[in-house]
């Protein structure tokens, strides 16, 4: 009952994310309480319409929850088919740097990459386009990959496509998360 003050901020202050809010009906906030609010980067959800107030809320979660998925798929190898270009090897090992296609899905640094066998040959260490370091590299990119742990002529070759080997724990937070991936990534 009344303002908002500094002890019901520091209520929710050590909150999750989802928690860390303040609904305040009718009501607002002393000026300590707003200062606190700002600097622990609490929000205040506070009107005269009662429905206004869970809208908004309700709103926030739906992002928070949005933007945790959309974190987690970063997190996790993405399924990806690529082809090495012909003529377009740059290093041939210690790591390998060529220039590749992305046939099909979302390649990301770190991705365990394998030739059609399952045979695993390295990892996609880093994605560079037009010179610039990039965190992925979308179906139909051309992009340079730098490949550690290989050498082209003796675990693969200029024109060979690769894939992103995929393991069951990250199979199974793919599966979670199969609203987030493109029409390639889910053959």
């Amino acid at each position: 009952v009344g303002d908002v003050t500094k002890s019901d901020v520091a209520e929710v202050q050590n909150e999750d994310a989802e928690n860390r809010a303040i609904l305040g009906f009718s009501v607002g906030a002393n000026k300590n309480a707003e200062k606190m609010l700002k600097d622990k980067n609490i929000e205040f959800f506070h009107s005269k319409i009662i429905y206004e107030i869970l809208d908004d809320y309700t709103e926030k979660v739906e992002e928070l929850r949005k933007q945790e998925r959309e974190d987690k798929l970063e997190s996790v190898s993405r399924p990806a088919r690529i082809r090495l270009m012909p003529d377009h090897v740059f290093r041939s090992s210690n790591p390998v740097v060529a220039g590749t296609e992305v046939v099909k899905g979302v390649l990301t640094p770190g991705s365990k990459l394998m030739t059609p066998e399952g045979e695993t040959i390295g990892t996609a260490k880093s994605i560079q386009e037009q010179n610039e370091k990039v965190e992925k590299a979308e179906k139909g990119s051309q992009v340079a990959v730098s490949i550690s742990n290989a050498t082209v002529g003796r675990d693969f070759e200029e024109g060979d496509i690769l894939y992103v080997n995929i393991t069951s724990k990250e199979y199974k937070q793919l599966q979670e998360l199969k609203d987030l991936l493109s029409s390639g990534e889910k053959d």
